[in-house]
């Protein structure tokens, strides 16, 4: 029998394979492409030196999400040494503000990318401002990969203590993220899996909110796959 995870954040239970010989992880998506992406707005601005903002988020199931995320941008600055020059500084938003993060990243870049989660980097850039780093000299860098309700598209607006400050400095803020899901058409998979499910198990499962979930979506095809490979 297989187990499937389908899980960003994989608890280290299921790295013991003795009790779990057949225990099979679907991460993130290829990230590579993000470190293309950067790589070209780094040549189009002739940006030569660029801090990576690596949030531990040690508090938060999100951790490993977060970390995941700058992975393949941080790889691909490393085949760019000789153009341009990176530095890593870590820091842990379950722990801190990002005050001292980037008060060491002025000193080194006027270009942060950070490795976090849109609420987080939303406080960053409130940070940033009360740190006078949010007049035009200094820009920020958002990785945006996967839509789930819990980590919604970046925008000053979330009806908090935020909003008006993150409002007047968004646009110190470049967000690369993947093509926009069409929802319209994704729904209706939403929909299918939801019925099939009350199908097998009955009907007293709750109505799902239907909220825009890429992840959901990838776990279903990831299943499908492996359920067609283990079929073979």
């Amino acid at each position: 029998m297989n187990d499937f995870n389908t899980s960003t954040t994989m608890h280290q239970t299921f790295s013991d394979k003795v009790r779990f010989p057949n225990f099979n992880f679907f991460g993130l998506a290829y990230t590579e492409p993000y470190g293309r992406a950067l790589a070209s707005v780094l040549a189009f601005n002739n940006w030569t030196s660029i801090v990576v903002m690596k949030d531990l988020m040690s508090r938060s199931l999100q951790a490993l999400r977060s970390s995941e995320i700058c992975r393949g941008p941080a790889d691909h600055l490393k085949s760019l040494r000789a153009t341009v020059q990176s530095k890593e500084i870590t820091v842990d938003s379950s722990l801190e503000d990002f005050r001292r993060g980037l008060t060491m990243a002025s000193n080194f870049s006027r270009i942060v990318l950070s490795c976090t989660l849109g609420g987080q980097q939303r406080q960053m850039l409130a940070d940033a401002h009360a740190l006078g780093m949010t007049n035009g000299d200094y820009v920020f860098i958002h990785l945006y990969n996967v839509e789930v309700p819990n980590d919604a598209p970046m925008t000053w607006y979330r009806n908090d203590s935020l909003d008006r400050v993150v409002r007047s400095v968004i646009s110190n803020l470049l967000i690369i993220r993947s093509p926009l899901m069409p929802w319209d058409i994704v729904r209706n998979v939403s929909t299918k899996v939801w019925m099939e499910r009350e199908a097998l198990f009955g009907k007293n499962l709750p109505v799902p909110s239907f909220q825009n979930n890429e992840f959901e979506i990838s776990c279903y095809e990831a299943v499908q796959v492996a359920a067609l490979v283990c079929r073979l």
